[in-house]
């Protein structure tokens, strides 16, 4: 992924309600958080935090999301499946799921009912625009853990009820057969899942984006005893990587099924997030865990060293990890269309100059 704009200075911009942050870069990462750097990280409640890498290391901005306004979103600070970020099926939105404050009740916040601590989503594009939380009515008494948005709607997962498709304020369930869902995320216009219970743990997937009841196949499998979190799919559909436990996996599709290619050592404990620069002959693979953001190349067959980018920091957790959202189709016609504007100009001055 190449760089278009370099951010020169850092920013931190609180989040409250329908508002903007600094745009972000195209290539960078951002890291999703938890944690206010001073208190333990508890259950019951826990800031979120967005931050912007390049894929060096090099903070480019901080955002922090609301914790006291009804605009507000907070995760669990000890649940580690809650907290994945993804981009939307056309790539210009980025999807966080949580708990809308203020919340009413006690005991850890994915214990107490949908009324107590409501869930929501909300979206930021490209542009650092945030959307306000958005109730989605969904998995009350247990965690949500990730959404990520179509066209038309988004996908929920996480708690024990399975996968949701949620449209127009009403939620239907599209799969209970895996109900013990943590990251969903949209490739090549298939919708896929990780889950980390049961007997098949790994990497489950539908042909296209379904909006009824439908059964999911499970098609990277991790092992009885995996602990499989954040995934991705390259734009061919014949390569995979998948964050489990300490290790990558990888994953190639060959003769009409998906079989394990060979994994990594030991990276870091509890691998959660995971993004792919999927290349010719080299992949860039970029991972957290609850400390840290690292990145590993995967080339010839091999993996290679991981290496460090950046640290959470004490009181903090690292949990999710996508690529930046692009601009929509029509944000680039402008700015050409400013572009060209401005050659025009040049080019009338110049001539009345020499006139």
């Amino acid at each position: 992924m190449k760089k278009l704009i370099t951010i020169t200075s850092l920013a931190v911009v609180a989040v409250v309600g329908t508002t903007q942050a600094a745009a972000f870069t195209a290539g960078n990462l951002v890291v999703s958080r938890v944690g206010n750097g001073t208190s333990a990280l508890v259950n019951t409640g826990g800031e979120i935090s967005l931050l912007e890498y390049s894929t060096a290391g090099s903070l480019a901005q901080t955002i922090n999301i609301s914790t006291t306004q009804t605009s507000g979103l907070q995760w669990s600070g000890s649940a580690t499946s809650e907290g994945a970020i993804s981009l939307s099926a056309d790539r210009t939105q980025l999807t966080l799921v949580g708990y809308n404050t203020p919340f009413t009740g006690t005991g850890s916040l994915a214990s107490r009912t949908d009324a107590q601590a409501p869930r929501a989503m909300l979206s930021v594009s490209a542009d650092g625009t945030f959307t306000s939380p958005t109730a989605v009515s969904a998995f009350t008494g247990n965690n949500i853990r990730s959404g990520v948005q179509s066209a038309s709607g988004a996908y929920l997962a996480g708690g024990t009820t399975g996968t949701i498709y949620r449209t127009g304020g009403t939620n239907t369930t599209v799969q209970s057969t895996v109900t013990n869902t943590r990251v969903a995320n949209i490739f090549n216009g298939n919708l896929y899942f990780s889950t980390g219970s049961g007997a098949s743990r790994g990497v489950y997937g539908f042909s296209g984006l379904p909006t009824a009841s439908s059964t999911p196949t499970l098609l990277l499998n991790t092992g009885a005893s995996s602990s499989p979190y954040d995934f991705a799919f390259n734009s061919d559909g014949t390569r995979a990587y998948v964050a489990v436990d300490n290790s990558i996996m990888r994953f190639d599709f060959s003769g009409g099924s998906w079989s394990l290619t060979t994994t990594s050592a030991t990276i870091g404990t509890a691998l959660t997030g995971l993004a792919v620069d999927f290349g010719v002959s080299t992949d860039t693979i970029y991972t957290v865990n609850p400390t840290s953001l690292l990145s590993v190349t995967y080339s010839a067959g091999n993996f290679g060293t991981a290496t460090t980018l950046a640290s959470a920091g004490s009181n903090y957790a690292f949990r999710g990890l996508e690529f930046t959202a692009v601009p929509e189709p029509a944000t680039y016609g402008v700015a050409f269309g400013g572009l060209l504007l401005a050659l025009v100009v040049m080019r009338r001055r110049k001539a009345a100059l020499g006139a």
